[in-house]
């Protein structure tokens, strides 16, 4: 193959590139504002629950049985909204990492290739050259695979921590609302 042509191919790979990555953005944003939607979509469904509730209310310890019901359930709400919102990113992120390390496993082959074309098509003694060339593409080759480590490393490290966070606030705030019944009552 032609170094031309070459050079040719990588520029039709990476307008490929660039084409799946803005699809797999427009999908992950479609993803998110669904489940924006649906979550504007039931928490108005269950204001004008409660509101209904509330309004129905006779006794002070009912209202305050009924509020305290109903922030839980925001908490826990939230707390699936945000685990959802994590998923989604999550495999937004996956997606595009699974690409773009098929594309730099491409990206290194064809730089190769292009690498022996120039010495097949170059001067004698420029050996040493294609020696620095190929050691420059296997150097950027480990630094895209340790950064794709690190950011999955980081991706778990952020779901395990929001979990933990989530699990902390549900417990504390189940704490914080089984006293407000017995408050009401004094």
């Amino acid at each position: 193959m032609q170094i031309q042509e070459q050079v040719i191919a990588a520029q039709q790979k990476n307008v490929e590139l660039f084409i799946d990555l803005h699809r797999i953005f427009a999908e992950t944003a479609e993803r998110l504002t669904r489940l924006g939607m649906e979550t504007i979509h039931s928490t108005l469904g269950e204001a004008l629950d409660a509101s209904i509730k509330a309004v129905s209310v006779k006794e002070p310890q009912e209202w305050w049985t009924l509020q305290s019901n109903q922030f839980a359930l925001a908490a826990e709400r939230s707390q699936a909204c945000n685990r959802q919102l994590l998923d989604i990113s999550a495999s937004g992120r996956a997606q595009c990492a699974k690409l773009l390390q098929a594309h730099m496993e491409t990206y290194g082959r064809q730089a190769r290739t292009l690498a022996e074309d120039i010495v097949q098509h170059s001067p004698a003694n420029s050996a040493p050259i294609v020696t620095v060339l190929d050691s420059a593409i296997s150097a950027v080759t480990t630094l895209y695979e340790a950064l794709q480590r690190t950011g999955q490393q980081a991706v778990e490290v952020t779901r395990t921590n929001y979990e933990l966070a989530a699990s902390a606030e549900s417990k504390s705030t189940k704490r914080a609302i089984e006293p407000l019944p017995q408050a009401a009552k004094r």
